[in-house]
């Protein structure tokens, strides 16, 4: 009998790991706009290239830099954190930690932040008149 418990203990706890990544997925969409609008997006770590506005999916697993530019324009960074929220801590507790490193180990743990972003690009400075 207590074996038979022991066992369905263990299929529960199996079955639960990874709560977070089976729910959310180790992707999230973040939203990019720029004022004005048509800016570049670059995230050099990846290589990714998208212009604004644009929902882009990124890996919720590391966080990203990204540099924003237009013509004409002063280029600006962005940086979206992966946070792990309090929430998942709470839920995967139940399973004795072990969808915690699951969900850690694949991503779906942690959270984007922002989730969207609006980066207002200021007027490049005029080049320096030359006196004759």
């Amino acid at each position: 009998m207590a074996c038979g418990l022991w066992a369905a203990l263990g299929i529960v706890l199996w079955a639960g790991s990874g709560c977070a990544t089976l729910v959310r997925g180790t992707h999230q969409d973040v939203m990019i706009d720029s004022v004005p609008p048509g800016a570049e997006v670059l995230e050099p770590s990846s290589g990714g290239q998208w212009v604004t506005p644009i929902s882009v999916s990124f890996p919720r697993k590391h966080r990203h830099e990204l540099v924003v530019s237009k013509p004409g324009y002063q280029p600006q960074q962005v940086y979206i954190r992966s946070e792990v929220p309090f929430t998942w801590w709470a839920i995967d507790a139940f399973t004795l930690c072990i969808s915690t490193l699951v969900d850690a180990l694949l991503g779906g743990l942690y959270d984007l932040e922002p989730a969207h972003v609006t980066v207002v690009l200021d007027p490049a400075p005029a080049p320096a008149a030359t006196s004759p």
